[in-house]
């Protein structure tokens, strides 16, 4: 259980500034372009890629290590935060610069979370999956309430560039705190052993849709 809230407290802390960037960003689309539009796009192109990816994600993080899967997601989120860090600090940033880092990011963020939930059954004893679930809906809805509150109070004071440098700072506690841990991966059934991604991918279909 101790691995598990030190995973769940890194993943918080992160959640938080990801949630915080996203809201300041959208503050940001509306002072510069002042459309709907724009905003709207920001959305889209953080939706769209995570419903083709969710496709394909349960083979990927069924046979990769899912500790190396939490690390590239975290990895190119701060990568992409610093980026666009980068381009605002020398007045470079444009909408299609967000659309860009905001799909990409989107296809490993949801890697990152479905190798986080899946990996829970396996970091606690059952007599607990009720509490990691609770706390679970505690990450996500926390962090929905807090990241708005503090980013809009943090904005007028910083602006973008310091609510993207403290999101840059929380990914780094994430990362540490993965780094310091062991990740367990599921066992491989005999029957699955050896890495076929089609036969894989039309397994996961059928199995759902015998068990309606």
């Amino acid at each position: 259980m101790r691995t598990f809230i030190v995973l769940w407290m890194g993943q918080l802390v992160s959640t938080i500034g990801t949630y915080m960037t996203g809201f300041a960003l959208e503050l940001w689309t509306w002072e510069t372009t002042g459309s709907a539009t724009s905003l709207a796009l920001i959305s889209f192109f953080f939706q769209v890629p995570r419903i083709v990816v969710n496709l394909v994600s349960g083979v990927i993080v069924d046979r990769f290590n899912r500790k190396y899967l939490m690390l590239l997601g975290d990895s190119i989120a701060v990568l992409s935060t610093l980026l666009l860090l980068l381009l605002y600090l020398t007045n470079n940033l444009q909408i299609w610069h967000l659309y860009l880092t905001t799909s990409i990011t989107s296809i490993f963020s949801q890697l990152q979370e479905l190798s986080y939930s899946a990996s829970i059954s396996l970091l606690i004893p059952q007599q607990h999956y009720t509490r990691a679930s609770s706390m679970g809906s505690a990450l996500h809805y926390g962090s929905l309430i807090l990241a708005p509150a503090f980013a809009a109070g943090l904005y007028p004071i910083v602006g973008v560039g310091g609510i993207l440098g403290i999101d840059s700072l929380t990914f780094l506690v994430a990362i540490a705190t993965l780094l310091s841990r062991t990740i367990p991966q599921p066992p491989k059934p005999e029957q699955t052993a050896g890495f076929n991604f089609r036969r894989d991918l039309i397994y996961g279909f059928r199995f759902i849709l015998s068990r309606a």
